[in-house]
């Protein structure tokens, strides 16, 4: 099916029926090893505790997500592109019409061929910020637009650098790329980082203002800071094993497998029904992932999300 008619079906389904259960978003951990130890990281995602398949075996993970209401596959980890095997497996989510974005530390692209990367991506999604020990990828932005890629720069925000957001938005700005400002996530043993709420919520009302076209986060995400957000599972994580956590990677359980059973037959089941559940538990999250996807089950939340991007893939330009 084309990607974008799995996109107005999907709107149709949440925004006109308020059926909250089927997700637009896939995130791929396609790995479990990461050749960084950033302190604010779930260990979960680097210590290698879920060996990944081969080849082969991923590839039909990757057709089996396909078969469902999910349009756009993150290709995420651990770090991906410690994969040999990723330009394989972005040609096959590409093939099977998903848009394709990877998010990655950006440590290890001089080992990847950037016009291979660009010919099978969307998105190239770089984490650039203090914790990666990796600012001196603002200066390589120029290099990555050469070869075509789409960058958008992911910045981790903490109580520590909250202040220092404006400066890598104007950066962004200065190479035409856009910037994703997400907030810290207190996994439990690590040390504190997550922003105060209200500091977050003011700065990126500012920031948004000022830089409309380059922070890509919408504005009905910045307002469920403040008016409560209750979770429509919109996204899904799925394993290097192939297994699919669900409503969501902190309060989900093990669904089911993709290596050999689609992901719409696992999502029809009686145990998603009784997962889904899991969302109407009533804590409050800020994980960006849910709250952005969440914020798109209205109108102007997709249009405030989606024109930008279309704009972007039309001209080029951020």
């Amino acid at each position: 099916m084309n990607r974008n008619l799995k996109i107005l079906l999907w709107f149709a389904r949440n925004y006109l029926l308020k059926k909250y259960d089927w997700p637009a978003y896939i995130t791929f951990k396609t790995t479990t090893f990461c050749n960084l130890r950033c302190s604010y990281c779930n260990p979960a995602y680097w210590n290698g505790s879920v060996p990944p398949l081969d080849t082969q075996s991923t590839l039909r993970i990757i057709d089996n997500m396909a078969k469902s209401s999910a349009f756009v596959l993150s290709f995420e980890g651990g770090e991906p592109t410690m994969r040999e095997d990723l330009l394989e497996l972005l040609k096959r989510a590409k093939q099977n019409s998903f848009y394709t974005f990877v998010t990655t530390n950006g440590t290890r692209l001089d080992k990847i061929p950037l016009e291979k990367l660009a010919e099978y991506l969307d998105y190239l999604h770089i984490s650039i910020d203090e914790y990666h020990n990796n600012m001196h990828l603002y200066e390589r932005l120029g290099e990555f637009r050469k070869a075509g890629l789409k960058v958008n720069i992911q910045v981790v925000v903490t109580r520590r650098t909250l202040s220092r957001l404006e400066q890598k938005v104007k950066k962004a700005r200065e190479h035409r790329f856009k910037l994703l400002a997400m907030p810290a996530i207190d996994y439990p043993g690590n040390i504190r980082l997550s922003p105060d709420p209200h500091e977050y919520k003011r700065e990126m009302e500012r920031l948004k203002k000022l830089y409309p076209e380059t922070l890509n986060n919408s504005f009905d995400y910045i307002e469920l800071w403040e008016r409560g957000y209750t979770c429509k599972s919109m996204a899904i994580q799925v394993e290097p094993n192939g297994d699919v956590i669900y409503p969501c990677d902190f309060k989900g359980k093990v669904l089911g497998n993709l290596v050999n059973t689609p992901l719409g037959s696992l999502l029809s089941s009686k145990r998603a029904k009784t997962l889904r559940a899991l969302c109407n538990l009533g804590k409050p999250c800020g994980q960006y992932l849910h709250m952005q996807t969440s914020a798109m089950a209205s109108f102007q939340g997709l249009v405030d999300y989606a024109l930008p991007m279309v704009k972007w893939t039309l001209t080029g330009r951020a």
